[in-house]
């Protein structure tokens, strides 16, 4: 994702923020990881775990959420990394922000308690080039 980046323009633009976007984007990806056990019930890979949401869920968007939030509140930009331009660490929990609340039963509170990261994501989102993608892509389950 990071050599992508680069090679696309949605890098950090200098070594402190490439470290703070690096950061962020390792502890998105260990959120996600954490989530493990939950997605593969999500996925219908193995029978419904009433309990996963409640014991897996919540306890990994509780652990990590504030992390992102706390990042969102030390920028003056509003994208992650504090840069003038979206960069990768944007597309990376954007994106997958999206997934969750297609998998999440109460996808529609998923920012409940975190206003910037909801800003973030509207934002995100709103951005032309993204909006053109959203509309043109094939519907997808996730």
């Amino acid at each position: 994702l990071r050599y992508i980046a680069r090679e696309s323009g949605y890098a950090c633009p200098d070594n402190l923020t490439a470290a703070i976007g690096d950061a962020l984007a390792d502890q998105y990806a260990n959120f996600v990881m954490s989530l493990q056990k939950w997605l593969v019930v999500k996925s219908g890979y193995v029978q419904e775990d009433e309990n996963a949401y409640q014991s897996l869920y919540l306890p990994a968007k509780t652990k990590n959420f504030p992390y992102f939030e706390a990042a969102l509140e030390k920028s003056t930009t509003g994208w992650y990394a504090n840069t003038p331009n979206l960069t990768f660490v944007d597309v990376f929990i954007a994106a997958s922000l999206e997934w969750l609340i297609r998998l999440d039963k109460n996808g529609d509170k998923l920012f409940d308690g975190y206003p910037l990261m909801s800003a973030h994501y509207k934002k995100f989102f709103a951005l032309p080039v993204i909006k053109k993608h959203v509309a043109e892509r094939p519907e997808a389950r996730y």
